[in-house]
């Protein structure tokens, strides 16, 4: 199984903290709640059927925007080194997959719309195409314009409310005194 992700969930996966804000599910607008141990849940699964994780390069280089620029190479490293991460260019197959993708109102959209609209629409554009480039089976996101574009497309597209977080774990013995779990 091949999947490809977007830039949230990547830092979801890669960084061992809680995201900001609430994330709200693109197919019903719901909150989604433990997105951290969703995204890990997911990494896990993938890992566990031998499957691979899709980073687009387009991806990576907004994941390292907020990455201190001493360690992008350490963090470039990292998921480079992990077996169920494969990072993957913006090539003449997702260019010519990408040129595909527009309607001809979406093409009049373009022209007319703001640089920062324009410019996140190729940027979600370049990652689908990446996704039908590279023949994967799902694309996660939390953004509706690529839910939107994907079900259009009939890509198969989720978000992380489509996987549970692992469940909590607790040790075998409680602590004798107040009778609660002991972590260690």
């Amino acid at each position: 199984m091949k999947v490809i992700i977007d830039t949230n969930i990547l830092i979801c996966m890669m960084l061992d903290v809680e995201p900001q804000g609430s994330w709200i599910n693109p197919r019903d607008n719901t909150k989604v709640d433990n997105v951290h141990l969703r995204a890990k849940a997911l990494k896990d699964y993938i890992e566990q059927i031998g499957g691979v994780i899709i980073v687009p390069t387009p991806v990576l280089a907004e994941y390292l925007v907020g990455i201190d620029k001493e360690k992008h190479i350490d963090h470039v490293n990292l998921i480079s080194s992990m077996s169920c991460f494969e990072l993957v260019s913006f090539d003449e197959i997702a260019a010519i997959e990408c040129a595909k993708l527009p309607t001809l109102q979406e093409i009049r959209q373009l022209a007319s719309s703001a640089e920062s609209t324009s410019s996140k629409i190729k940027f979600d554009r370049q990652i689908i195409s990446i996704a039908k480039a590279n023949n994967v089976n799902e694309v996660w996101s939390h953004d509706k314009n690529v839910f939107k574009k994907c079900t259009d497309l009939g890509i198969s597209i989720k978000s992380l409310a489509d996987i549970a977080p692992p469940p909590e774990q607790f040790p075998l013995y409680p602590d004798d005194e107040t009778g609660t779990h002991i972590t260690h």
